[in-house]
């Protein structure tokens, strides 16, 4: 098979009506993101394969400007069209989606063999997997936005001690992903991280301050682990927690709706300031569901329990609408 390199001197269309008679490009140094959109588009065209293992791919500020404030919706439809693919909501992302997706972390990325790491190699933008293990080196500090979603394959996943942020639906949809054991030094953990993964236990490190809407929707957690200085838990965290008893440290103030749907027992803390009245689940419920019972430390000067239910001072009833 022959081959010809690519070395971006040249307008690529031009480069390639020159060396179209090469099966296979291999790319060398550095490409604009634009550029980038617009070779693969052509060599899709012209059935060329291409090789992307040791390149630079560059975000222009203005690229960057352009798409700062595009909502979703017109996000999606543009992105598809420039891929010549139809995105929906939870699937896998193209990687030019994910490069601007995390464009705040990095203007320039490196592919290296399955893995698209920002330039300095402490992000992850994008993991192309074809492996049931994946394996993240020490010294990656953020996993980026979708960098690995909707991948069925992967059932075990390493991450170092070194990552700090996992990034909106990093590993959204990754159907039979169970094996995961979340950094010490974690700090953030975005929107739907691992939702609709297969986890059945969940240890929090103690850096984390928010459980993220979502953040493990659709797991069927059987232990959840909250450490001291987690202090609010937001819509759908732990939507499908089937944990039989639930304990919420001291630091905890808020939690919002959706939560702990399927839990026997819940221990909320003396620093509960706020909770949705309808936290378990907001919508009508069988018969057949559980319903939590529910304890209150004594020193909350808002809530209090009572035979298994919440009660808020000065109102005799009960607090948590949960509809049967």
């Amino acid at each position: 098979m022959s081959k010809a390199v690519y070395k971006f001197n040249i307008p690529f269309k031009d480069w390639l009506e020159t060396h179209s008679q090469f099966d296979e490009i291999v790319l060398s140094g550095e490409m604009p993101l634009d550029e980038f959109a617009n070779m693969k588009l052509l060599c899709k065209q012209y059935g060329k394969i291409v090789d992307i293992a040791d390149f630079h791919i560059r975000v222009e500020k203005s690229t960057m400007d352009l798409y700062k404030d595009w909502n979703w919706n017109e996000y999606r439809v543009i992105i598809a069209e420039t891929e010549e693919s139809t995105i929906s909501q939870g699937k896998r992302f193209p990687l030019i989606t994910a490069l601007f997706l995390n464009k705040e972390f990095s203007h320039r990325f490196l592919i290296e063999k399955e893995f698209v790491y920002s330039d300095d190699k402490t992000m992850i933008a994008y993991i192309q997997n074809r492996k049931t293990d994946i394996f993240i080196s020490e010294g990656i500090k953020i996993i980026g936005r979708f960098a690995c979603s909707d991948q069925d394959m992967i059932k075990r996943l390493t991450l170092p001690d070194s990552v700090e942020i996992i990034g909106e639906s990093a590993f959204n949809d990754c159907d039979n992903l169970k094996d995961v054991v979340l950094p010490k030094r974690m700090k953030i953990i975005e929107e739907s991280a691992f939702e609709g993964c297969d986890i059945d236990v969940v240890n929090f490190p103690e850096g984390i301050e928010v459980a993220s809407a979502f953040c493990f929707n659709y797991n069927f957690l059987e232990q959840i682990n909250l450490p001291i200085g987690l202090q609010v838990i937001e819509d759908g965290a732990f939507r499908f927690s089937c944990a039989e008893e639930i304990i919420i440290p001291e630091g905890v103030e808020r939690i919002e709706d959706e939560n702990f749907m399927g839990t026997e027992k819940i221990i909320f803390p003396s620093t509960l300031r706020e909770i949705s009245r309808t936290f378990f689940y907001e919508e009508i419920l069988p018969e057949t569901a559980i319903k939590p019972q529910v304890f209150v430390n004594p020193q909350n000067p808002i809530f209090y329990s009572k035979n298994g239910k919440m009660y808020k001072y000065g109102q005799e009833e009960e607090y948590l609408v949960i509809r049967y």
